[in-house]
């Protein structure tokens, strides 16, 4: 006996990979709720990012991952204000000689 293998749309395969992504679900729950070996998702989700890999870097894929992004963008701004501070100073100063 053979195997029937199901086809699937890219359509289909983005919309599960976003699932994982995006809603941060677990590729096991998703497996139930669609239908699909959870292999299938693993692959298709890394078939996924390396298509997207330079399109979407900025975009967070789930809620910790933008949890992360947030303070490290508080860290920099912060970083970023104290130089400005200095550099004003700094003018100053030299402004006056």
């Amino acid at each position: 006996m053979s195997k029937v293998l199901k086809k699937y749309s890219s359509e289909f395969k983005d919309r599960a990979v976003r699932l994982l992504l995006e809603k941060g679900m677990k590729a096991n729950q998703v497996s139930l709720e669609l239908d699909v070996p959870a292999s299938y998702l693993s692959h298709w989700k890394k078939d996924y990012l390396l298509a997207h890999r330079g399109i979407k870097t900025s975009i967070p894929l789930t809620i910790e991952d933008a949890g992360k992004r947030i303070k490290e963008l508080e860290r920099e701004l912060l970083i970023a204000k104290e130089e400005r501070d200095v550099l004003k100073k700094a003018v100053s100063f030299f402004a006056k000689q």
